[in-house]
């Protein structure tokens, strides 16, 4: 069981990126290709269709503390919008992220959908989370409908996403957008 300041201590001299869960120090592993291009068109997608609005997307490098649950994750893609708060830590934690995605692969599945997604549910500032699957190119999109309530709705290529939080909409094609080019499968 290791402590938060150890958690952090850890970060900070680590060459790479661990999340913290229930006193858990938990390494991540590398992502594939398609993950990493995933990764970088919904970024592009949020930047593009925020542009002049109150909200940035950040990428997996943002580290965001779980306050409830004392958690810290690097989702895949943050969005966050007004001022950004952060953890007083040297390393800035984030603390009101307004949207997540977390892109499946094999082997974080079930925990992107299990201990991620309950820790998510316990962050107030976050309206929706995408959890994007590339093996099938589905989207699942869930959006805050009370203080403890959530509401799902499953697109797939063809469909466009609402964002809501963010008054935006991004087409799911766009999220999967030239995979061809770099699928090693």
């Amino acid at each position: 069981m290791k402590t938060v300041a150890e958690y952090l201590e850890h970060e900070r001299t680590s060459e790479t990126k661990s999340e913290f869960v229930n006193g858990e120090i938990l390494a991540m592993s590398g992502a594939r290709s398609v993950h990493n291009a995933v990764s970088s068109n919904l970024n592009a997608a949020f930047r593009n269709a925020l542009k002049g609005r109150p909200c940035r997307p950040l990428s997996s490098d943002q580290r965001v503390h779980v306050a409830a649950t004392g958690a810290y994750f690097y989702p895949d893609v943050t969005v966050v919008c007004g001022r950004a708060e952060y953890r007083p830590d040297p390393d800035r934690s984030l603390l009101n992220p307004s949207v997540v995605v977390e892109i499946l692969s094999p082997s974080t599945e079930s925990y992107d959908r299990g201990i991620k997604t309950a820790h998510y549910r316990h962050t107030p500032s976050i309206g929706e989370f995408l959890l994007v699957a590339t093996e099938s190119e589905t989207v699942e999109h869930y959006v805050r409908t009370g203080a403890d309530s959530w509401s799902l709705t499953e697109y797939r290529v063809g469909d466009v996403v609402t964002f809501a939080t963010l008054g935006i909409e991004i087409p799911v094609a766009e999220m999967f957008e030239d995979l061809e080019m770099i699928r090693d499968d």
